[in-house]
């Protein structure tokens, strides 16, 4: 049950500092845009807009489960890209970490989306009370924290 209150933590850190990444370093994720993408500077600026919009709403309990919804479809957005990485083989730029240009770890990213995408989707899925406290709503109340407790065991299969 601890998990379930601060299992969107690590992606508001995530989304938020790649976000602020993407205005700070925009070189870094120019080279690893697809080339049949137009508007390279635009579309990392829009991407850096959506990772910090993600992390804010994942930061705010009302809006956590829509946050949910924004990361799985960021993370599904900017997948081409690392796709593009991959299937050139790497990616050597002077602006780039030179593990980059490694097929390996090119590679590697591509595998490491999907549990970011399941984690997404189950804060998108799970509903919770406007104070974040995981309570389950029923037409817009939320029930008694012991009848939250027994349904989420239930859920979970506990």
């Amino acid at each position: 049950m601890v998990w379930r209150r601060i299992e969107h933590l690590p992606l508001i850190a995530l989304f938020g500092a790649v976000g602020v990444l993407h205005f700070a370093r925009p070189q870094f994720f120019l080279p690893l845009m697809p080339t049949w993408l137009p508007w390279h500077p635009e579309l990392v600026a829009l991407s850096g807009v959506a990772e910090l919009t993600t992390a804010l709403a994942l930061a705010v309990p009302a809006w956590r489960r829509w946050g949910g919804w924004l990361a799985f479809a960021t993370l599904l957005a900017v997948w081409p890209a690392n796709w593009h990485h991959a299937l050139s083989g790497g990616i050597s730029h002077p602006d780039l970490p030179p593990a980059m240009a490694n097929t390996a770890v090119a590679w590697a990213r591509l595998p490491l989306q999907l549990p970011l995408l399941w984690w997404a989707w189950t804060i998108a899925r799970r509903r919770t009370s406007a104070l974040g406290l995981g309570a389950r709503h029923a037409g817009g109340v939320a029930a008694p924290r012991e009848v939250v407790d027994e349904r989420v065991a239930v859920e979970d299969g506990v």
